[in-house]
């Protein structure tokens, strides 16, 4: 889980991820929270919206977005929702893997 606390309480309807130029990430959303005046809210994963410029976007059943990046360029991914108002902090639950280029089968074959 990631935190990013605000400077001053924040009106969002989204935000971005840049990602530096690495390929073969894969990334699984699975929670987003804001915390407004110590309540949490949930932004449910189908109450969202997510863009890329060149990354594969994989919906499963509405609960886990899973982003995969194929290639050596910068990327920027953009989340948006529905407005929040005087957000003070925001959470991601979100796993970043780097994948493999080849089976295990592969690679023990070659030895």
């Amino acid at each position: 889980t990631h935190e990013f606390v605000f400077e001053r309480k924040t009106d969002l309807d989204g935000f971005d991820i840049y990602i530096a130029p690495l390929n073969n990430l894969k990334l699984k959303l699975e929670e987003i929270k804001y915390f407004i005046k110590g309540q949490e809210y949930l932004i449910k994963i189908n109450d969202l919206s997510v863009t890329s410029n060149q990354s594969l976007i994989i919906e499963e059943k509405g609960e886990i977005f899973e982003i995969i990046s194929t290639k050596l360029n910068e990327e920027i991914l953009k989340f948006r929702h529905k407005e929040i108002y005087n957000a003070e902090k925001l959470t991601l639950s979100i796993n970043i893997k780097k994948m493999k280029l080849t089976s295990g089968k592969l690679c023990k074959s070659n030895l």
